[in-house]
């Protein structure tokens, strides 16, 4: 007696018993009902939110669905119908209220919405931003302002520039998730550089106000940064795309966004949003050994890493990837792993060592391991010491792991990088959440040594104030 996929009663009875549950009315009681838009966010003064229901079977008399809520911190459009707008209308403090759908025979559901009070007036700066002197690696802004007992959640951004006057700046770092960048790790590309730091003072209950800037005084030494290392916190990163390739800083090309999790380095990672997409670390000075350290959590989970199969023989076509070593990629020549997805297994990839001349790979030897290695969460390194290039990797899964090695020509490169060429709709991309490049016996000399009498001390590096000008996010 249920209705058939078009909506049409068939009366289907072999029972015969129609008669008498429909007459009782239980044939056409609604004993299921659901919800869309649950859970919804709703601010006052804000854009509302829509919450709809509907009732089965959608033979019974009666489908009418009726809206309520015991709140009044939100309004509802109407009282009853298929749907329901839902707008803020409280003062006070953020909190989850209930917003009840009720069928004609009693049955009824609750969908929550989170209403926020409305924004108020961004807040202004009362001091700052004003920058420390380096320490420890890393640059620090001082700012201030009245948050009456509000959270700050100021946009902070990092920018280097080649001149004083930023005409030109090129972001380094920013804010994510409502969490203020006050610290900013100095990396290689930084030096020479000038850094400026951009405000938009904002706190719980507020859109971000006018960037606010401090410009340093001199330009980053060399001697200001404590190691020639890097491993970007991918919760700061900057995932614009650049095609600019910058001694010590990282050229980003496709489509990549900043991503949360728990099982991430330091929570956050950068997901794979094009195909292609690169990211690549450019170093021209001349450097011997060096080692590459990834964190990989692809979202495929049972080994095969990518969306579909196939070899080295198709190109481009293939889906793989590379991480680079001893690599520049201004002229794409150097070292890469690559690995990809075979039709010779459906949980393993196999990995390779490539050399890498005019963008062109060829094989470093003929060994090939297939592997399932490529889960959830992958730890990777690779290392050159001398002519020797090995590479290893476990993952946090099972038991699975990767071991590689060859002889490679010795060249002074100290580039890295990564690039992907899968598909990457939701299930088949991949996050790295570190991507850390070192130069094994690379020392960097003291800034305390390294100042010349009447210079401005190298340990030091003086603010100025804010730019009244005001515009712009940094």
């Amino acid at each position: 007696m249920s209705p058939t996929p078009t909506g049409v009663a068939d009366d289907w009875d072999p029972a015969g018993v129609r008669d008498t549950y429909e007459n009782a009315g239980a044939g056409s009681l609604i004993f299921r009902m659901a919800l869309t838009g649950s859970p919804a966010a709703v601010r006052t003064n804000g854009p509302s939110a829509t919450i709809g229901a509907s009732a089965m079977p959608i033979r019974a008399p009666d489908t009418t669905i009726g809206w309520s809520t015991p709140s009044s911190s939100i309004t509802l459009s109407r009282s009853t119908g298929p749907d329901v707008e839902v707008t803020g209308n409280t003062l006070g403090e953020p909190e989850y209220v209930p917003v009840i759908a009720t069928a004609a025979n009693g049955l009824h559901a609750t969908a929550w919405v989170f209403v926020e009070p409305p924004y108020v007036d961004a807040p202004l700066l009362t001091s700052g931003p004003t920058l420390r002197a380096p320490a420890g690696g890393q640059l620090t802004v001082d700012y201030g302002y009245e948050l009456e007992g509000r959270q700050d959640q100021s946009v902070i951004t990092w920018s280097i520039c080649d001149a004083a006057d930023c005409a030109a700046p090129r972001d380094v770092a920013v804010s994510r998730d409502n969490l203020p960048l006050s610290t900013y790790t100095l990396t290689p590309g930084d030096i020479g550089k000038f850094v400026r730091v951009g405000i938009q003072p904002k706190h719980n209950v507020s859109d971000p106000g006018p960037a606010v800037f401090a410009v340093s005084e001199r330009p980053i030494a060399a001697c200001d940064l404590p190691s020639s290392s890097v491993s970007p916190n991918f919760r700061n990163f900057v995932t614009t795309e650049n095609t600019e390739y910058v001694s010590g800083l990282w050229t980003v090309l496709g489509t990549w966004t900043a991503q949360a999790g728990a099982e991430l380095v330091n929570g956050y990672g950068i997901r794979v949003g094009s195909q292609p997409a690169s990211v690549l670390y450019q170093n021209d000075a001349k450097v011997g050994d060096m080692q590459v350290a990834v964190t990989m959590t692809p979202e495929k989970t049972a080994g095969s890493g990518f969306g579909s199969p196939g070899g080295p023989e198709e190109g481009d076509r293939v889906q793989k990837a590379n991480l680079y070593i001893k690599y520049d990629p201004r002229t794409k020549n150097g070292y890469s792993l690559r690995f990809w997805r075979t039709t010779l297994s459906t949980q393993d990839v196999m990995f390779q060592l490539y050399k890498i001349e005019a963008g062109v790979g060829t094989p470093l030897n003929d060994t090939q391991l297939l592997t399932g290695v490529f889960k959830p969460t992958t730890e990777l390194v690779m290392k050159v010491s001398g002519d020797q290039l090995t590479v290893e990797a476990h993952n946090s899964v099972d038991a699975a792991t990767l071991a590689l090695s060859g002889t490679i020509t010795p060249n002074d490169f100290g580039g890295a990088g990564a690039d992907w060429y899968g598909t990457v709709s939701r299930g088949n991309s991949n996050v790295f959440s570190r991507f850390e490049v070192s130069y094994p016996g690379v020392t960097t000399d003291s800034c305390a040594t390294a100042a010349e009498p009447g210079a401005v001390p190298q340990s030091g590096l003086p603010a100025s104030g804010s730019d009244s000008s005001a515009s712009g996010s940094g």
